[in-house]
């Protein structure tokens, strides 16, 4: 059976690089995504393709460095040219990590198996969820679950489940 009511947004389970409290298995949450258009997706990999082929060409472009031949001065503007290119990468990196933590903020709409103290359902905000994806790890476990859901999630979410159905969560 496929439900077209929930066409374009999948729970997904998404496991947390953390264990549970007794030690165990890692805590599994799960999050109500707006899945990832195929053009989206597209538009995502093209980009990283891009970036990846213009790194390669300007490093191809480089003449090699000759063994001996390199004044001080050649080399000093050598390893400059390479520690900005380094900041250029890492600040790169920076601005792709804030655009991605803002398309979550955005495609993630509800959550389940949160609990607070009391170990009761603690409500979902978007406000809890960027405190959340503040931290790396789960930040990471969250993107790319979303990633993997929008790649998956629509034949997933055609299955019952937790979509409400009486069924056991897939995993």
């Amino acid at each position: 059976m496929f439900r077209f009511a929930h066409l374009g947004r999948v729970w997904w389970p998404v496991e947390l690089p953390y264990g549970n409290e007794d030690g165990g298995d890692p805590v599994t949450i799960h999050l109500l995504f707006q899945l990832m258009t195929d053009e989206e997706l597209d538009a995502r990999e093209h980009a990283a393709l891009t970036h990846t082929v213009e790194q390669i060409t300007r490093d191809l472009a480089k003449p090699p460095a000759g063994e001996g031949d390199a004044s001080p001065i050649d080399e000093a503007t050598q390893i400059r040219e390479q520690a900005d290119a380094v900041v250029k990468l890492l600040a790169a990196t920076q601005a792709a990590k804030l655009e991605s933590r803002a398309d979550l903020l955005k495609r993630v709409t509800d959550w389940r198996d949160v609990v607070d103290d009391a170990e009761q359902p603690e409500p979902f905000t978007p406000g809890k969820l960027e405190a959340l994806l503040q931290h790396r790890p789960f930040f990471v476990a969250v993107r790319d679950a979303l990633l993997t859901a929008s790649r998956d999630g629509v034949s997933k979410n055609s299955l019952p489940g937790p979509a409400g159905l009486p069924a056991r969560v897939q995993a």
